[in-house]
């Protein structure tokens, strides 16, 4: 049996969020009830179904509209989770974090420095979040690199237990979560797994501002237009809410002019040419405990924000992750690819282009 849940928006005029709860396997039909202090319990105006489970939304009487926002604070008391189909019956508060009490209290900061001498001081943490199944070999490009940008001691790898010296290989301070996975033939499934990421990246929102999440092969970069001057945490921190989608492309190996990728150099050192991969073009940074930053807008594509997959960096690496019958399968998509850079006559990075090469503040940026 699991509970669990979430306050995603906060204010005066709306109160939302999910929760969740599974008893053998099943979910639970939940009720609702939002409480504040001096007033009698508000049912929500609507619920809706949800991934992860049940969405609910509070749309607050005009009354609420116009309190002073520590007034407001000091009288809220919570959401109420009740599961009464169960036995006992079981109730709980979804959680409202960090984040978002903080994202609305800026809002309207000017009005609360005004009526309380007490602040609540602006948070600029930023963590990093992969997830590495099996050897994981690119794991220890994939920390260095991101523990330049958020610091190691913000940096989170959870891992399936399937490695010994996983730990040996990450930046010190960083943090290494074994998850149970038992038995490689016993390993949860995908969907599993990525359930659990969204778990810990709620967790996370509880002490951070944002979480940028990204696979073990695949690296952030931004370009020095959109940075102007700022570190890459400023600009993350500084994007667009909900979400904001970063242009992917594939690293690819020129295996009839590169040699075999060596580890004491930088990867992008050693290999120039880029593939788009409009499949891969995600939102990687959560400002909300919630999967996809639902209920939050539309994430868009920001133009200088860019993520490198290292998939196919190297012919031996893919060799090495593939079986006997895709290996062959691996060589002709690399060798039909090089055709294909060989007629396009790159020069230069073209962001518009489909085929392009790493640009040379993508090799400054990526060191590993």
């Amino acid at each position: 049996m699991s509970f669990h849940g979430a306050v995603e928006v906060f204010g005066r005029t709306r109160i939302s969020g999910w929760a969740g709860h599974e008893a053998g396997g099943k979910a639970s039909p939940l009720r609702f009830e939002l409480h504040f202090k001096g007033h009698p319990p508000l049912a929500p105006t609507r619920t809706v179904a949800r991934p992860e489970g049940a969405g609910f939304v509070f749309d607050l009487p005009a009354d609420f509209h116009a309190m002073a926002w520590p007034d407001f604070i000091a009288a809220y008391e919570g959401v109420l989770v009740l599961a009464e189909h169960v036995a006992p019956p079981l109730r709980w508060r979804p959680l409202l974090y960090k984040n978002v009490l903080l994202t609305h209290f800026h809002e309207t900061e000017a009005e609360a420095a005004a009526s309380t001498p007490r602040r609540i001081a602006r948070a600029t943490r930023l963590a990093a979040l992969t997830l590495a199944e099996g050897a994981a070999p690119l794991l220890p490009l994939w920390a260095r690199h991101h523990a330049e940008i958020v610091g190691a001691g913000n940096l989170f790898v959870l891992h399936d237990g399937n490695a010994a010296d996983l730990a040996a290989q990450l930046p010190a301070g960083a943090t290494l979560l074994r998850l149970p996975a038992g038995e490689a033939s016993a390993r949860p499934a995908p969907a599993g797994f990525a359930r659990q990421v969204r778990a810990f990246q709620r967790f996370l929102l509880e002490s951070y501002d944002a979480v940028l999440c990204t696979a073990p092969d695949t690296f952030i970069c931004a370009d020095p237009a959109l940075s102007a001057g700022r570190s890459l945490p400023e600009v993350l921190l500084a994007l667009p809410a909900p979400g904001s989608i970063a242009t992917a492309w594939s690293l690819w190996h020129d295996i009839e002019a590169e040699s075999e990728y060596d580890p004491a150099r930088p990867v992008l050192a050693q290999r120039r040419l880029l593939a788009r991969e409009p499949a891969l073009d995600t939102a990687l940074l959560a400002r909300l405990p919630a999967e996809g930053e639902a209920g939050g807008g539309t994430p868009h594509r920001v133009a200088g924000l860019h993520a490198l997959n290292l998939a196919m960096f190297d012919l031996e690496h893919a060799l090495a992750q593939a079986d006997d019958d895709a290996s062959a399968a691996i060589v002709a998509r690399l060798r039909a690819g090089n055709a294909a850079f060989a007629q396009a006559h790159i020069r230069v990075f073209d962001p518009a282009a489909l085929l392009t090469i790493t640009a040379d503040w993508m090799r400054a940026a990526v060191t590993a």
